[in-house]
């Protein structure tokens, strides 16, 4: 295993463990998310040298599930499952379904009902760039 195989395979576990649900929307936006804080679009910063940092420090900040079943669906479903978008995701030729011609794409995710008190301001300052599966997601 490479570094850079090691890499995506923490990837698509963090995305996993950060998703409410199993929707294949969901688990895309935010695997883009991660990316936009490594590979940021025009318009943003980045704030993380790695992938590793950046799944490090979002699975401390936010909620998150066990880690998935060899067998679940939209894990392994082809051709739109988390493994089989994960490599795309990482080398970018993956579209970001966060992006707008407006918005860069999103940077912040979560369910807004239950925004953690740090992550309220971030929200009322932020565009709103929809709502995939069961969070919302901000640029």
């Amino acid at each position: 295993m490479t570094p850079q195989n090691y890499e995506i395979a923490m990837l698509a576990r963090a995305v996993w463990m950060l998703a409410k649900s199993n929707d294949l929307n969901e688990l895309a936006a935010i695997a883009c998310v991660l990316r936009n804080h490594i590979v940021p679009r025009p318009g943003q910063m980045q704030t993380y040298p790695t992938y590793l940092k950046a799944c490090e420090d979002f699975m401390k900040a936010c909620p998150v599930r066990p880690g998935p079943e060899m067998t679940e669906d939209a894990l392994t479903s082809h051709p739109d499952g988390l493994l089989a978008i994960i490599d795309a995701v990482y080398d970018c030729s993956y579209p970001d379904l966060t992006a707008t011609q407006t918005t860069p794409g999103a940077r912040y995710f979560c369910q807004a009902a239950q925004a953690p008190d740090w992550m309220k301001p971030i929200l009322a300052s932020h565009h709103l760039c929809g709502t995939f599966g069961a969070q919302q997601f901000w640029a």
